[in-house]
């Protein structure tokens, strides 16, 4: 392998100088020493050495295979040396053991060390390397490294196996803690060589994904207190490991070498530019187990729409069901009153409480009833129908077009925005917001690992420019206002969306009740959705008093709208027969009960 990488403040130059090894890692990829071609003193280590000049490298790593058994190991590093440029080595570290040969390694230039720690004992060390006493060997010449060479660069490399990923919190605490490594490296296995005849060695990432969390979250808070320089995880798919995704590398060969694959769901990903994705023979031994969006399991999906607090998710799925609408229904304890119910449920994040057994929710108000032309509509739906009618209801309604391919349904206006969400939010991100608003923006962002913004003034494109940084991702806005039903105005709706496009954001327009005011009123009268970095959100929840009934949309490019509707078939969370069919009638007859409903709730100011 030769490439460039940075490391720390040093930038490498990498060579292969050796395809044999002292040691026989049941997950090596070299199997044999077949699969890389080292080079050789002369002409070839010169011309590679020129590479790294022109490259600006200032020092060069040595690979295998494992370097340090090469017999021409020394001219090596003295042709390296005297070229200019400092030998970092990547190597078990046995060889280390031999003081003598120790103190002959750092007679020369020596920049830093990598060492493979498969484990905090024999019993793990020894049976990935294949080599009984390795453990020891390794850990003899890391002490002598200490001693003859006390402050050089040394970093760890540990490979996560079905023999290890149980233990491997203990493991990177043994590195950190007894081993006084600073720089940590944590690799799932590269399923090639070795690893692809021994695929029993191979853990499923769903059941790796806990333990190396716990580990990755062991060294973000030893950096925190000073005692790691810099962690690392890589060689599978970085939405296992979601929340790191600043620690999150890969190697470029694997993405061209065609020994990767990504699933449909990874094209929605944001993680997507920056992940290598599923080495082949995982997916062949155990699909595309372990995937995850927005950092959450297939499964989970659903919760993280219903708004449920994802910290609390264990203890949520003990409390909820999903219904016949998918909405989620708290199921209060026997005995429970009103109040009590009330106040568990939002301990959890059910904001719409609902009760075992019924469609009515507990903020139900009798002037909400829907009219018969709605519940007993018996014509035939479809989801296809109902994008048919919104697009028509948005044509008569609003001057720029839409297209069947700019519009997703939902399960509502909450699963609409956390869909947009997922698209574009890795952690670390943030939203802006104007405040107050719904708390459910903040939680959904912040499961996502995002961080909010808040303007409390007007919305105006000066007081978000006050709030912008280089992590801003997105602009979110309620218009017309939820409360009071007050505009922004149209003219400032466009420079924020003008200001989008010039800076690489989202803007996205929170519609739920535009149908309010007199007029409808859509940013949609003076944008086209599929040249702006625009997505809105509405529903028939508040718009058409079917808060009973979870019908949502998300207008935008055809881009966004493909991103979304590959999550909603990932998760299967879909909009319902039931909610369909009362969508499709609410549209499909006269909007008088509406019309009347919504001007008297509008003149009085509030919702």
């Amino acid at each position: 392998m030769k490439g460039m990488r940075k490391d720390k403040a040093t930038r490498l130059h990498i060579l292969n100088i050796s395809k044999f090894c002292n040691n026989n890692c049941k997950f090596c990829y070299n199997s044999g020493g077949n699969s890389i071609k080292p080079i050789s003193l002369g002409r070839e280590l010169k011309r590679e050495l020129a590479k790294a000049r022109k490259s600006k490298a200032d020092t060069v790593a040595l690979f295998g295979g494992e370097p340090t058994i090469h017999p021409d190991l020394f001219q090596f590093m003295r042709e390296i040396n005297r070229a200019g440029f400092a030998v970092r080595m990547e190597t078990n570290g046995r060889m280390f053991a031999y003081e003598g040969f120790c103190k002959k390694i750092f007679a020369h230039d020596v920049h830093s060390l990598q060492i493979s720690i498969h484990g905090r004992n024999p019993d793990l060390h020894d049976w990935a390397t294949g080599v009984r006493g390795s453990f020891y060997q390794t850990m003899r010449g890391l002490q002598n490294v200490r001693k003859i060479k006390p402050h050089i660069h040394i970093s760890s490399f540990t490979v996560i196996s079905k023999k290890n990923h149980k233990d491997l919190p203990r493991i990177v605490k043994f590195i950190v803690e007894d081993l006084g490594i600073r720089l940590v490296n944590l690799s799932f296995i590269e399923v090639a060589g070795n690893a692809k005849s021994n695929g029993a060695i191979l853990v499923e990432f769903s059941k790796a994904e806990p333990y190396v969390n716990e580990a990755l979250y062991y060294l973000k808070t030893a950096k925190e207190k000073g005692y790691v320089d810099q962690f690392y995880i890589e060689k599978g798919p970085a939405c296992v490991t979601y929340g790191f995704y600043g620690n999150y590398r890969y190697e470029k060969r694997l993405a061209s070498g065609g020994s990767y694959i990504k699933n449909e769901p990874c094209l929605s990903c944001p993680l997507n530019d920056g992940c290598v994705g599923f080495p082949i023979g995982y997916v062949e031994k155990f699909g595309f187990d372990g995937q995850r969006v927005g950092g959450f399991d297939q499964d989970d999906l659903r919760y993280y729409f219903s708004g449920i607090d994802m910290n609390r998710l264990e203890q949520s799925k003990k409390l909820i069901r999903f219904d016949a609408y998918n909405d989620a229904v708290f199921i209060p304890s026997k005995g429970m009153d009103l109040k009590s119910a009330k106040s568990a449920a939002k301990k959890i994040g059910v904001s719409s409480l609902m009760f075992e057994g019924s469609k009515t929710p507990v903020y139900d108000d009798p002037r909400y009833k829907l009219p018969d032309q709605i519940l007993k509509y018996d014509k035939e739906t479809s989801e296809d129908g109902l994008i048919s009618a919104i697009i028509k209801q948005a044509d008569d309604d609003f001057k720029l077009p839409i297209k069947n391919g700019n519009v997703c349904l939902t399960t509502g206006a909450r699963h609409s925005l956390f869909l947009i969400l997922m698209t574009i939010i890795v952690p670390g991100d943030e939203i802006i917001l104007q405040d107050p608003c719904w708390e459910g923006y903040a939680n959904g962002i912040g499961n996502l690992g995002g961080a909010v913004k808040t303007i409390k003034k007007e919305v105006t494109l000066s007081e978000i420019k006050k709030k912008i940084s280089q992590r801003t991702k997105a602009i979110i806005v309620t218009n017309p206002y939820l409360k009071d039903f007050t505009s922004i105005p149209q003219k400032e709706m466009k420079k924020i969306a003008e200001f989008c496009l010039k800076n690489n954001l989202f803007f996205i327009v929170d519609e739920i009740i535009n149908r309010f005011p007199p007029r409808p009123r859509s940013i949609l009268d003076i944008i086209d959705t599929e040249k702006y970095p625009v997505a809105i959100v509405n529903s028939f929840s508040k718009n058409y008093f079917m808060s009973d009934y979870r019908t949502g949309y998300v207008i935008s490019n055809k881009k966004l709208i493909k991103k979304i509707k590959r999550i909603v078939e990932f998760s299967d969370f879909k909009i319902t027969q039931k909610s369909l069919k009362a969508s499709l009638a609410a549209l499909d007859h006269s909007q008088k009960w509406r019309d009347d409903l919504a001007s008297a709730i509008y003149k009085r100011g509030r919702y």
